[in-house]
This record gives C-alpha cells, sequence and structure tokens, in this order.
C-alpha cells in the first residue's frame, strides 16, 4: 500500500534490475553472494536518503560500463574477463544492488515485489504486441 504512490519510481527500479541481472548471467556471477553481501553493506548505513542512494546508482553504473568496456576492449570477448576485471565489476555490482534495495526499503517494498510489477508490466505489453519500441506508455 505504500508503495501504491511510488508506482513510476517502482517502473523504473524494476527497469534497473533487467540490466544487472543479465550481467550477473552474463559473467556467470554467483547472484546469491552478491545478493547477500549487498545486504552487508546496507548494515554499515552507507545512504543517509534515497537521493544519496539513487547517486550510488548513478556512479556504480558508470563504473560497470567503465570495466565492461575495458572488457571489450582489451579482452577476447568470447572468453570471459579476467578475475580481476570480473572482481572489479562484481564489486560494483553489490554497491549497485544494495542502493537498490535501500530505495525499496524506502519505498516500503522488496525487490522481488519491484521484479514482479515489472514482469507483469512486460507480459501486459507482450499480450498487447507491445513489447518492442520506448516508452512508458507503450
Amino acid at each position: 500500500a505504500a508503495a501504491h504512490g511510488h508506482s513510476n519510481e517502482l517502473l523504473e527500479i524494476g527497469d534497473c534490475l533487467w540490466p544487472f541481472a543479465n550481467l550477473v548471467n552474463e559473467l556467470e556471477l554467483d547472484v546469491e553472494s552478491i545478493y547477500e553481501d549487498a545486504i552487508d553493506s546496507l548494515k554499515e548505513e552507507w545512504y543517509d536518503s534515497k537521493s544519496e542512494a539513487i547517486d550510488m546508482m548513478r556512479i556504480t553504473s558508470a563504473k560497470i560500463c567503465g570495466r565492461v568496456k575495458k572488457w571489450l576492449r582489451d579482452d577476447d570477448t568470447t572468453e570471459l574477463p579476467s578475475d580481476e576485471k570480473t572482481m572489479d565489476i562484481e564489486f560494483s555490482l553489490i554497491n549497485y544492488l544494495s542502493a537498490i534495495l535501500y530505495i525499496c526499503a524506502a519505498l516500503e517494498v522488496t525487490w522481488q515485489d519491484v521484479a514482479q510489477i515489472n514482469i507483469d508490466k512486460l507480459f501486459d505489453r507482450k499480450k498487447r504486441d507491445k513489447i518492442s519500441g520506448s516508452g512508458d506508455s507503450r
């Protein structure tokens, strides 16, 4: 109920989970350990506000993009990145997810609720044959 007034924020956070999940899958990382580390980092109270968590998402997104760029530029992309690059990306993914978890808590929802909202949105678009394109009003 508390999240009802935050539907646009929930959709945006849901959209942020997709690239996270894809990268974790592509790099064959352990999502459970990333989740546990993200929960542990929240216990250290890194964020004082939702806007600080959003800033962390921006910063870690840029770091992840930079690290992936170096992997694509410097390595054989038919292979996984080096252990060092993978660890750097994983560290940033932990920070990214901890920020998402903080925002979810601030909105009084779980990340699972957010993911389900996003899945429901995508199934609705598929049913209406509006899965491609861009914009929220498809």
